[in-house]
């Protein structure tokens, strides 16, 4: 019992070093005036989201040069809506040999955008008014590329399943950590860059086979002692992941979970894992200990239950909108965490392939 509570205190004490602080946008650029800003949206099949974002980009409180659709080999509207709603089109055939579809799609916008700056937003985004403005004046405050891990709306019940998933995504990659180390990478939903610093780097043609080409982008950032910077979307940035269905979900975070975890920088997948290990037993334990009528054991592994409930109560607030009722029930939202990352890491070592957006992927090890 010694060890297990050992264990356990330690993992809560990793949780609290790994989700103490929590980076927002902040600040105004000042006048509206034009900027010398391009957005790029990669769009595959996504008529649905696309409407949403163009609505937001028009409703900026600054002005923006162009904004961009790549249309990659939609079989929907997403080619008519972008261009009905002022974005110029480009339309893509499937990708070349070697590249990812997206990392396709980003680099054939860039290299027609025309701008200093380049935004690389995802579909599902949604921004505030003074989001574009925000993230201007925190890429000219800090002088380097930045990105943003948008706020996860949920919606729909089967969505609270990505809750462990979003925590480790920001704890894993030092975003919110007190430990100092170097980031794992960028967020792939939000990317702002100078169009020097992207084609110096290869751009998205340096890792266009990679499936976490987020990841990889500021792995070759870190390689060329190029600093970014990351932040939280808070009340500026959200999305809504996986909105279509629980099997998107499964084969969202199948398809990139594993190859993610393996690019965690040492000290933060320790602290991850001890963090892990602690919610487990505290999952088998409390039920464990009533079971066998071993109540003053019971108290102890209850009250700790609690203590993580309350943690993540504090800290899931600040990264989606996921229920009270899902928190206080975690373990089932950790079980199935661990079954995804299980899958995920089984198809990696087996080199498989997993189904994202009607492609087959075949994962690297």
């Amino acid at each position: 019992m010694i060890f297990t509570l050992s264990l356990i205190l330690a993992g809560l004490v990793c949780g609290y070093l790994l989700f103490i602080h929590f980076p927002f946008l902040c600040g105004s650029c000042g006048k509206k005036k034009l900027h010398d800003l391009t957005i790029i949206i990669p769009a595959r099949n996504e008529q649905e989201n696309l409407l949403g974002i163009l609505r937001d980009l028009k409703q900026q409180t600054v002005e923006i040069s162009e904004i961009i659709c790549v249309n990659d080999c939609s079989s929907d509207h997403t080619a008519e809506i972008a261009r009905i709603n002022g974005a110029k089109v480009i339309n893509i055939d499937d990708k070349p040999p070697g590249w990812i579809g997206k990392s396709w799609a980003c680099f054939e916008g860039a290299q027609a955008s025309k701008s200093e700056i380049i935004l690389f937003l995802d579909a599902d985004v949604r921004l505030a008014p003074s989001a574009v403005e925000k993230l201007l004046y925190e890429y000219t405050k800090n002088r380097c590329p930045i990105s943003v891990q948008p706020f996860h709306t949920t919606v729909k019940s089967y969505e609270q399943f990505s809750l462990f998933f979003n925590l480790i995504e920001v704890g894993a990659n030092g975003v919110t950590t007190a430990i100092k180390s170097k980031n794992a990478g960028l967020f792939g939903p939000v990317i702002m860059i100078d169009r020097l610093t992207y084609f110096r780097i290869g751009g998205h043609k340096s890792i266009r086979s990679s499936i976490v080409d987020d990841i990889d982008m500021g792995r070759v950032l870190n390689e060329k002692n190029i600093r970014y910077k990351l932040f939280l979307g808070g009340r500026d940035i959200c999305f809504r992941m996986y909105g279509s269905g629980f099997k998107s979900l499964i084969e969202g975070w199948t398809k990139n979970y594993a190859t993610g975890a393996s690019k965690t920088p040492l000290i933060l997948f320790f602290l991850t894992f001890l963090w892990l290990s602690s919610l487990i037993c505290l999952s088998i334990y409390p039920v464990y200990t009533f079971s066998t009528a071993d109540y003053s054991a019971f108290a102890i592994y209850f009250s700790l239950y609690i203590v993580a409930v309350a943690h993540l109560l504090k800290i899931s607030k600040r990264i989606g909108s996921f229920g009270k009722v899902s928190i206080v029930l975690f373990p089932l939202l950790l079980l199935f965490f661990l079954y995804i990352f299980f899958v995920s890491t089984l198809k990696k070592i087996l080199c498989l392939e997993v189904t994202w957006k009607g492609r087959k992927i075949k994962l690297e090890k």
